[in-house]
C-alpha cells in the first residue's frame, strides 16, 4: 500500500546468505514464508516474528528458486532438479518466537514526525491547520490534499484532488477558505486544482 519499509523480517543466517531468497504471504492465516538454499522460514505477518524453520534436503544440495504458497498446508518450490512439496504443519516452531529488529520513525525532543510524503505545505492561520500536497506514491493516501493539525501531527481530514495526478505546489487563499495545487495531466502538462 504505501511506498516505504513498513517492517523487516530478520531471515535465519541459512537463509539471508542465499544468493535467492523467494516469500510466498498467506494473510488468511496471518504468516508469510521464505525459502533460500535448502531452508523455509515462518514468520508471523503482523508482528514480523520468527515462529519456525525447516531444512529441506534437496538433490544435489540445490537450492530454491521459487516458493509457493497451496491449499489449506501446503508449500511448495523448485530447484534445478527437482520439485518439492512441504507440509507447513511440518515446520518445528520455536518454543518462543525471535522478534525481528523493525523499522522506526526518529524520535527528536521537541519535534513531531508525520509519516505521510509531502510535495509541498501551507498554513491555514484562522483554522491553525497544515495543508499538504500528497504524491501518489503514498497508496492509498496519495493524490491527495491533507490538512494536518500542527499541535499533534494527525492528518486531520484528507480530499482527492479530482484532476490529474500527483499535486505539487500548495497555495491559500488569503482568508483560508480555499487550497489552490497544482497537478500533473494525463498529457503531462501541468494543471491546477482547488478544495474548500
Amino acid at each position: 500500500e504505501r511506498s516505504r519499509i513498513v517492517g523487516k523480517y530478520q531471515l535465519p543466517s541459512g537463509l539471508a546468505n542465499s544468493q535467492q531468497v523467494h516469500f510466498a504471504p498467506d494473510t488468511a492465516a496471518g504468516r508469510v514464508y521464505f525459502a533460500g538454499g535448502n531452508q523455509i522460514a515462518m514468520f508471523d505477518l503482523a508482528s514480523h516474528a520468527l515462529l519456525g524453520t525447516m531444512t529441506v534436503k534437496t538433490q544435489s544440495g540445490d537450492s530454491a528458486l521459487s516458493l509457493v504458497r497451496f491449499g489449506s498446508d501446503g508449500l511448495a518450490f523448485h530447484t534445478n532438479s527437482g520439485v518439492y512439496l512441504a507440509s507447513i504443519s511440518a515446520i518445528p516452531l520455536l518454543a518462543t518466537p525471535v522478534p525481528s529488529p523493525q523499522p522506526s520513525l526518529p524520535s527528536i525532543p521537541g519535534v513531531t514526525v508525520v509519516d505521510l510524503a509531502a510535495q509541498d505545505l501551507a498554513y491555514d492561520a484562522q483554522h491553525d491547520l497544515l495543508y499538504a500536497s500528497i504524491p501518489n506514491s503514498e497508496a492509498a493516501n496519495g493524490d491527495r490534499v491533507s490538512t494536518i493539525r500542527r499541535d499533534s501531527g494527525a492528518v486531520a481530514a484528507s480530499a482527492p484532488t479530482g484532476v490529474g495526478s500527483n499535486p505539487r505546489l500548495l497555495s491559500l487563499s488569503s482568508d483560508g477558505s480555499i487550497a489552490y495545487f497544482t497537478t500533473v495531466l494525463q498529457d503531462n502538462s501541468l494543471g491546477g486544482g482547488d478544495r474548500k
